[in-house]
């Protein structure tokens, strides 16, 4: 009697099968045993490393050695060399002796913010004008300036539509600083410094709550004032009023 030649072929062929598949896993499984045995650099700290102290700087005195570990042993964070990259990075905080250097134990110099001189009894706000609203790039450190406020008055107008209105909130305050630069820096400031759209000028109480609720419902603008200027915290003019009478000529 003749046996089946049809379920032979098909129990070889998948004895072929599982025999490659379980090869193929023993192979992949020894490249991974080989690759998590590989050495691969690190940086540990030999001693205190103080906070403030640069990579290269570290490396340099000693403080820091380069050594190899097997791959598996080595965090996807740790620093494997000191380089151009990240030689001028500072220690964060102090790093105790024989620690793995991470990223973020070391991190880029930050520039000192030289601070400001608030006059005593008041207070610094700072407020985001565009350009033409923050009178372009001439403003300094010490200006003397007038904030208006433009808002919507809540209600339609004769006409139905919205009523807007625009009125002088504080009549003189001093710019303390524009962006970062004060009048300590002013003299060494890129010429780009001035078109910062950061605004800190001084104020008291009083004035500050003015500003900052200005700056929350309506829209700033400020103006420059000249020696001998004086603006006006009255009444101030609508769209409905802006053509019914003509504003004075300068000293009339």
């Amino acid at each position: 009697m003749k046996k089946p030649v049809i379920p032979i072929l098909i129990a070889v062929v998948l004895a072929i099968g599982a025999a490659a598949c379980v090869y193929a896993f023993a192979r992949t499984s020894d490249a991974r045993a080989v690759a998590d045995q590989q050495p691969v650099s690190v940086l540990v700290s030999t001693d205190v490393i103080p906070s403030g102290t640069t990579l290269q700087a570290a490396f340099d005195a000693g403080l820091i050695e380069q050594t190899f570990v097997p791959s598996r042993l080595s965090p996807p964070s740790a620093v494997s060399e000191a380089s151009g990259a990240n030689e001028g990075l500072i220690a964060t905080a102090d790093v105790p002796a024989g620690q793995l250097i991470l990223d973020g134990a070391f991190a880029a110099d930050t520039p000192d913010v030289v601070p400001i001189d608030v006059p005593d009894g008041m207070m610094a706000v700072s407020v985001l004008l565009e350009a033409p609203a923050k009178v372009g790039p001439f403003l300094r450190p010490g200006s003397s300036i007038a904030v208006f406020d433009t808002a919507s008055l809540g209600s339609p107008g004769a006409g139905g539509g919205e009523v807007m209105a625009t009125q002088v909130i504080l009549d003189q305050v001093t710019v303390l600083a524009i962006g970062p630069v004060t009048q300590r820096d002013e003299s060494s400031a890129a010429a780009s410094a001035w078109d910062e759209t950061l605004v800190t000028v001084a104020v008291d109480q009083a004035q500050a709550q003015a500003l900052v609720h200005g700056a929350q419902t309506g829209a700033l603008y400020l103006g420059l004032l000249g020696d001998g200027a004086q603006a006006s915290t009255g009444t101030g003019i609508t769209n409905e009023t802006l053509f019914s009478s003509t504003p004075p000529s300068p000293g009339g």
